[in-house]
């Protein structure tokens, strides 16, 4: 069917690509690595296996069902093939719990409508599953579903850019909008104790002028990434405007 397969009993490849689980059964369940691993050194007919776009749509939506996201996001139907299951692998395998929190903020304060829908664009941000995972978890979601936070205006997107080198911007790709991505803290600071390594601190000097964003304030460390996103949808100034109702943050 056009597939190379390899296999041991410690995982399983098609085409290059890792696999974390197959469809037995119902054909939308899952075995586990380990079960590919084995299943693929024992059963040479599961060499010819090959699933179908229906099938692994299937099988996404409910992964978003299981995990509650069904109303936050949801996946362009021309994804295909590869694309499909990496869409599966994030929703089934990583925690989706700042970004929820984030996007529903937003929509809360009017930049977007949940469910926002991942385009191919969107999934192909990271080329490989490794270096989606070389990434902090919440930032390398974000990067792939920021831009669908919308401030309007000149405000734009809550886009995340990657640099040559390495190093991402936020908001705008002009020199002043870096991140420093777990910058280094006095050993005494009392972020210390909460930080965790997929949520780091993020450090910026990005505000809000006028009516756009500036790079020009004093430098300001947040606890966590997701601090840092819940923060920029809150510093905009247009709630007033759009008749919705005030959000305190705590």
């Amino acid at each position: 069917m056009g597939n190379n397969h390899t296999a041991d009993r410690s995982g399983a490849t098609i085409n290059d690509e890792s696999l974390d689980f197959l469809h037995k059964a119902d054909r939308d369940a899952l075995h586990t690595r380990f079960e590919v691993g084995s299943l693929r050194a024992t059963a040479h007919f599961l060499w010819e296996v090959d699933f179908s776009p229906y099938v692994l749509r299937t099988r996404l939506n409910r992964c978003l069902v299981a995990k509650g996201l069904h109303a936050i996001i949801a996946f362009d139907a021309q994804l295909d093939g590869h694309l499909l299951v990496k869409a599966i692998w994030l929703v089934d395998t990583q925690q989706w719990t700042e970004v929820v929190n984030a996007l529903k903020l937003a929509e809360q304060r009017g930049f977007c409508t949940l469910p926002v829908t991942m385009s191919l664009e969107d999934i192909q941000r990271h080329t490989t599953k490794q270096a989606y995972l070389a990434e902090p978890r919440v930032l390398a979601l974000w990067k792939m579903i920021g831009r669908h936070v919308d401030f309007g205006g000149n405000y734009g997107r809550f886009e995340l850019f990657d640099q040559p080198g390495g190093g991402v911007r936020a908001l705008r790709d002009e020199p002043g909008f870096e991140l420093t991505i777990n910058p280094p803290l006095p050993p005494t600071h009392p972020y210390h104790p909460h930080i965790i390594n997929d949520n780091p601190p993020v450090r910026s000097s990005i505000d809000l002028q006028g009516v756009s964003w500036t790079a020009d304030a004093d430098v300001l460390t947040h606890a966590s990434a997701s601090e840092f996103i819940m923060d920029i949808i809150m510093w905009h100034p247009s709630l007033a405007n759009r008749g919705k109702t005030p959000v305190v943050a705590v």
